[in-house]
């Protein structure tokens, strides 16, 4: 029993190791969102581009968008040749405004608390893996706790962001500047695997609880250790 106890919870370290790692992947990647922007031409400078490119307009008039939670990259082509830059999404929120500071933030802050949750799993995982489980918030109870938290927090962040992307982003990620010179975006930015690494780790999270649920394990009452050096003691005394 304590080697199938053992397994059941090195197996709930490492699901929540891997939510741990998808979150943290999660924020450290730039592709929560991927675009392919337009440049809106009149029908003049379209032909005159087919004619000096012998019908192939290759990247003229197109551009291509990603960015995550903090960083990302912007290759728009105006018809001069590809223009590369570097995004910082803390100053394109502030700046540019094309969506909620508030839901950004947000958005980062439930990421930070799901992986901080996820820290406290494996915590406890790793400590009853080698002892014997008990009823408390350190024992099998805490992997249930921890990780439906862990789920919550989580989904909340999914939640977030995805009401920012459908309010905003799903619309329009252009500056004013490039909004002036034709370029769109409305209808051609998705979701990006970024944010569906938030979902692997929930499945993860969700894991940890079937686990321990469908495993049986026993634990000890939180008395048991208090009752049993009692009872060791009388019988000392009796002796």
């Amino acid at each position: 029993m304590e080697k199938k106890t053992r397994i059941i919870f090195i197996l709930t370290f490492l699901f929540s190791s891997a939510a741990v790692a998808f979150l943290v992947a999660s924020m450290a990647t730039d592709y929560w969102i991927e675009s392919f922007p337009m440049r809106l031409v009149d029908n003049q400078t379209l032909d005159g581009a087919v004619n000096v490119t012998d019908g192939d307009t290759g990247t003229k008039f197109k551009g291509y968008i990603h960015y995550g939670l903090f960083y990302g990259e912007k290759r728009l082509d105006s018809g001069l040749g590809i223009r590369a830059e570097r995004i910082n999404v803390a100053k394109d929120v502030v700046e540019n405004q094309n969506y909620d500071f508030g839901l950004w933030v947000s958005t980062i802050v439930f990421v930070a608390v799901g992986i901080t949750l996820g820290l406290a799993t494996m915590a406890i995982s790793a400590l009853n893996a080698w002892t014997r489980p008990v009823q408390t918030i350190i024992g099998p109870i805490g992997v249930y706790v921890w990780s439906s938290c862990g789920i919550v927090a989580t989904l909340i962040a999914a939640i977030i962001y995805l009401i920012s992307f459908f309010s905003e982003m799903k619309d329009n990620i252009m500056t004013s500047d490039e909004l002036h010179q034709r370029w769109t975006s409305e209808n051609l930015t998705e979701l990006h695997y970024s944010f569906y690494l938030l979902l692997i780790s929930v499945a993860l999270f969700g894991a940890n609880i079937a686990t321990v649920a469908l495993s049986s394990v026993e634990f000890r009452p939180v008395g048991y250790a208090a009752d049993m050096n009692g009872k060791s003691m009388d019988g000392l005394m009796m002796y």
